[in-house]
């Protein structure tokens, strides 16, 4: 509990017998002034807690929406990493083939040159 809190409930607790003893009206009254007045601090901290509250609820749906979108990104960027990947092996692959090509037309050249020397 709050300072306040146990300040006020220690202030109640002596009031509470203080009301009982009270002698005359206007002690008794001035005792429900000071009752008003913890009450009306007391709704004061709890509406501070309140929006202090929705304050953090605001930041963690802001936070949850943000990591939303960045795995989002990450998605995408997963998503053209493997089609980056799957153009480089391909392109590899036809490099090969035209490699095999180039030597295989390269080994009949020789052998057309061969035999026409």
């Amino acid at each position: 509990a709050s300072p306040t809190l146990r300040q006020s409930s220690a202030f109640l607790n002596r009031s509470a017998s203080s009301v009982h003893f009270a002698s005359t009206a206007r002690d008794a009254s001035g005792i429900v002034d000071q009752f008003i007045a913890i009450e009306h601090g007391l709704r004061k901290q709890v509406r501070a807690k309140d929006t202090a509250v929705k304050a953090l609820e605001q930041r963690v749906r802001e936070a949850e929406e943000a990591a939303a979108a960045a795995r989002t990104e990450r998605d995408g960027v997963h998503s053209e990493l493997e089609t980056a990947r799957r153009t480089i092996d391909n392109h590899q692959r036809n490099e090969a083939d035209l490699r095999a090509l180039l030597d295989e037309t390269s080994a009949k050249v020789e052998e057309v040159e061969k035999v026409r020397a």
